[in-house]
């Protein structure tokens, strides 16, 4: 029977700037959990980290959990986990096949299993060349494992066929190589929502400082349609403890509340309570916030 492994020691919701990856990952685990016997095992790597999110309540006598102590989430750590023990575990549990669902694939292969990586999107190479002043040397970093990753793995997955158009610009090696796979919303949303005329919130912005993310652009634009003769709306942005430093002066006329960060629950209760969501993104490799709102 063949082996086939799922590496997630790196995912860590506390440091990771990638919660929807992190969500992708926990629906993918438990997707896998419900399906009937697939004819292979399934080997799970986690951490301290996620063990208790990711690993399902009823496990199937085919799925193995694999708990690896530590956290790996960030720093030396993940460095070690992501070009290390990813190498080293499936040797050691003799995989056929492992999938890496961060995309990040290690640099060696000592037990020469196949290789599956979920790409999501092309933003790091992305950066390279449209803000190379950002986190220059983190950025080198990624866009090299992200040309690693595409090179070295057999199948690659991703969530739409803009971020198959990307990654293959981005390094023609992924053609041949690309399935698109829709990867659904990430958060657990309640079966039953409120009709749009009976939520009492304005507009939500998912709010980052990361300039892909235009969230200043985004209050901007939304501030100058209310000088134009707009209707003034309260506007939540979510993300962020208030108008960043960096960004010079915050737009007048506006009528903003920053949430800061949201676990899961207010989350989706912010979805729950506005009627638009406002989302500019520059480059996203699915946009899965808009796919939550509209839920």
């Amino acid at each position: 029977m063949e082996r086939v492994g799922l590496y997630a020691l790196d995912q860590d919701l506390a440091t990771t700037r990638s919660r929807g990856i992190y969500f992708y990952t926990r629906g993918l685990i438990r997707g896998l959990a419900e399906t009937p016997d697939p004819g292979f095992e399934v080997h799970l790597f986690l951490s301290d980290a996620n063990l208790r999110d990711f690993a399902p309540r009823a496990r199937p006598g085919w799925m193995h959990i694999h708990h690896v102590r530590g956290r790996y989430g960030a720093g030396a750590k993940r460095l070690w986990a992501d070009q290390g023990l990813a190498a080293l575990l499936p040797a050691r549990y003799r995989l056929d096949l492992v999938h890496f669902p961060k995309g990040w694939v290690p640099a060696w292969n000592p037990g020469r299993p196949r290789v599956v990586a979920t790409l999501h999107d092309a933003i790091v190479p992305w950066y390279r060349k449209h803000h190379p002043e950002v986190s220059p040397r983190r950025n080198g970093f990624f866009t090299w494992a992200t040309r690693h990753s595409i090179r070295r793995s057999d199948r690659i997955l991703v969530p739409s066929r803009s971020a198959a158009r990307d990654l293959v610009d981005f390094d023609p090696a992924a053609e041949g190589k690309i399935t698109v796979v829709v990867e659904g919303c990430g958060l657990e949303m309640p079966s039953e929502l409120p009709h749009p005329s009976e939520r009492t919130g304005g507009i939500l912005v998912i709010g980052s400082t990361a300039p892909h993310k235009a969230t200043r652009e985004t209050l901007h634009l939304l501030a100058a349609w209310v000088r134009a003769g707009g209707t003034r709306p309260a506007v939540t942005v979510v993300g962020l403890d208030g108008w960043p430093r960096g960004w010079g002066e915050p737009p007048a006329g506006l009528d903003v509340k920053y949430f800061g960060m949201a676990d899961e629950r207010r989350l989706i209760d912010l979805y729950k309570r506005h009627r638009v969501l406002v989302l500019l993104s520059e480059i996203e490799g699915f946009g899965l916030p808009a796919l939550e709102a509209y839920a």
